[in-house]
């Protein structure tokens, strides 16, 4: 009975050094933690199983939706909830902000107004000045 323990257990370290030779190249190195690379596969290659699971728990991306050769895309799991949190706010409380988003950030009072108003009249006369302006005249 011992034997056939051991052996599945050998068969179970084999087939995660494998797994974790392939998920290390597999995997953007930007991804990677603790060590570069091309140091863990120095690790795991020669440590067999024993480096299988140090890859496993210390340098594999933290990211629970990524998988070897699938969609780099997804963002990591703060990002996630935090998008979510946003998105259930802005279902639940769509009026304020909407009153955020389309408030002025300065009042315009009717004197800022009327300043605001001979601005731009004087800059359109400006404006037609120039455009009546020859090329002599510049």
């Amino acid at each position: 009975m011992l034997v056939v323990g051991c052996g599945a257990a050998l068969v179970f370290l084999m087939v995660l050094w494998a797994w974790a030779i392939i998920d290390c190249i597999a995997t953007p190195a930007s991804l990677i933690r603790r060590l570069p690379k091309l140091l863990w596969l120095v690790v795991i290659v020669p440590l067999g199983g024993i480096g299988g699971l140090l890859w496993l728990f210390f340098g594999r991306p933290v990211t629970n939706t990524w998988r070897p050769g699938g969609d780099m895309s997804a963002p990591p799991p703060s990002k996630r909830k935090q998008r979510a949190r946003s998105l259930r706010l802005v279902r639940t409380r769509p009026s304020q902000f909407e009153e955020i988003r389309y408030r002025p950030i300065t009042e315009v009072t009717d004197r800022k107004s009327q300043e605001l108003d001979q601005r731009i009249a004087q800059w359109e006369r400006e404006q037609q000045d120039s455009d009546t302006a020859g090329p002599d005249d510049i």
